[in-house]
């Protein structure tokens, strides 16, 4: 796809790799998940039994009352290969109570050492952070997966309506302009 403006042409970027194309998701994700939403690093998600799940993230959207597990993907990787066996683990995980209880704890520390987060709970009405927080993560994640290019995986849909969670994908591009 090329988009003209103004009479000049650019180009779609090809990303080096998943993490050029993660660091540039993360600086733009207020744009993909709106304003009144928190990014928080990468977390891992670990079993009593050793199980482990890395997430490229976690996103809180007030405006939505969800929370998103972030998944930042390249096109040319395999769904397969990597998201699948991925999500899997992040239901084992999920499931398990204490995991769901770290992940409270650990949000509600992140929030509470940042002014500017907390006081965007506060602008949304919303005082009792950690019952909040309790609230949301008692309901299932979105899986939410940005990906350079959904036309390069025509098998995307099927992958998402197979996975154990709510699961959106986003097109997330990136333009250079012509030299």
């Amino acid at each position: 796809m090329i988009l003209l403006k103004d009479g000049v042409r650019y180009y779609p970027y090809i990303y080096k790799s998943e993490d050029e194309f993660a660091t540039i998701v993360i600086e733009h994700y207020k744009e993909i998940f709106g304003e009144n939403s928190l990014y928080f690093d990468p977390q891992t998600m670990k079993t009593h039994i050793g199980i482990e799940a890395r997430s490229d993230g976690l996103i809180l959207s007030l405006d939505e009352n969800k929370w998103h597990i972030l998944e930042v993907e390249l096109a040319k990787h395999s769904l397969h290969k990597h998201i699948v066996p991925q999500i899997t683990k992040f239901n084992i995980a999920y499931k398990q109570p204490e995991t769901r209880k770290r992940i409270i704890e650990t949000l509600y520390q992140l929030i509470k050492s940042a002014p500017n987060k907390t006081e965007l709970f506060h602008a949304q009405g919303i005082e009792d952070i950690y019952k909040h927080l309790t609230e949301l993560v008692d309901t299932k994640p979105t899986i939410t997966i940005i990906i350079d290019s959904k036309t390069k995986t025509p098998d995307i849909d099927y992958v998402c309506n197979s996975l154990p969670f709510p699961t959106q994908t986003r097109e997330f591009q990136t333009y250079i302009r012509e030299k």
